[in-house]
């Protein structure tokens, strides 16, 4: 995959600096939770533990959604790609359904949904939604990232095969090809899949005898 935004490495900067901010909360949640058996109760650190909480949630919401960003653009960039090549009958081949669920999938909102009803339940001190969003989340993780995995592999954007496709060329002094239908036609298309194999430009090149 090519790196987005023309291989501008500073797209990585805000990810990087919601990575720190959400350790550091991490931090602080561990070492309130290592402490909390045996420090007095002090109202002011579970405050700051509090607005840790929300703050890891938050990075976590914001990062999932600039992230798949990037993902999705790749996607629906092959996606266009590959309309482009092939006739609008052929590439519009799912219905509504099928594109209902291709947008959830690709814009990351399955994960985003999940942190945020999570965060909910923190906010209003739920600890029975705390604990069955918790078990959720962690199944939702790996559910989400092995959709866009499988996704961004159906759309073909980096596979070696070319689809070529020929139609018989229909001159103007034959009146049955005027008089054939547009369906009639698509019967006469065949398509060549070409697949390319990459050479070794390192291995020498062997002398032939053409005697």
């Amino acid at each position: 995959m090519d790196f987005p935004r023309g291989r501008n490495k500073r797209v990585i900067v805000p990810p990087v600096l919601q990575a720190i901010v959400g350790v550091a909360g991490c931090i602080m949640i561990v070492y309130d939770d290592a402490t909390a058996a045996t420090r007095l109760q002090d109202t002011a650190f579970d405050t700051e533990i509090f607005a840790a909480t929300i703050i890891v949630f938050v990075m976590n919401i914001t990062m999932t959604w600039y992230l798949t960003g990037f993902i999705v653009c790749r996607l629906w960039s092959s996606e266009r790609r590959a309309r482009a090549a092939e006739d609008y009958e052929i590439s519009s081949r799912s219905g509504l359904y099928n594109r209902i669920i291709k947008v959830l999938i690709q814009s990351g909102m399955l994960h985003s949904v999940t942190e945020a009803i999570f965060l909910l339940c923190i906010i209003v001190g739920s600890d029975n939604g705390i604990a069955f969003m918790s078990d959720v989340e962690a199944r939702i993780i790996g559910i989400v990232t092995t959709l866009i995995v499988l996704q961004l592999n159906r759309s073909g954007g980096d596979n070696d095969t070319t689809v070529v496709k020929i139609r018989p060329s229909r001159d103007n002094h034959g009146s049955s090809g005027a008089q054939t239908k547009h369906a009639d036609s698509r019967q006469d298309e065949v398509a060549i899949n070409v697949e390319m194999t990459p050479v070794n430009t390192n291995d020498p090149v062997k002398p032939r005898n053409w005697a």
